[in-house]
């Protein structure tokens, strides 16, 4: 999964637990974040409420979004629980944001 933002590609590099993120002119790697995942299945660019860039990363095993300073991906900022729904683990695919809230795709 990619997100583009501010003239990079954040790539979700599933086969290697890892983002990477690109120069979306040449493809060039800036850089790889340090954290890892254990599964992750999406990844999307927004804001949050009080207008900050921020990377989200759906941690699908984990039952969790991770947010992300677009500059910083050794530790998210916070991690966001998934509520299950009927019993059932949710297992997130995406997640976009608006100003005003985190929404998530099971």
């Amino acid at each position: 999964d990619v997100a583009y933002l501010n003239g990079k590609l954040y790539v979700d590099d599933e086969g290697n637990n890892r983002v990477q993120v690109l120069s979306a002119s040449d493809g060039s790697v800036v850089t790889t974040w340090s954290y890892r995942f254990s599964s992750a299945l999406g990844i999307s660019a927004g804001y949050d409420s009080s207008g900050q860039s921020i990377i989200l990363l759906s941690e699908d095993t984990a039952n969790q979004l991770a947010v992300f300073d677009p500059n910083n991906g050794s530790t998210p900022r916070c991690t966001i629980p998934v509520p299950s729904v009927n019993g059932k683990a949710p297992r997130p695919r995406d997640a976009t944001t608006t100003a005003a809230t985190v929404f998530w795709k099971p």
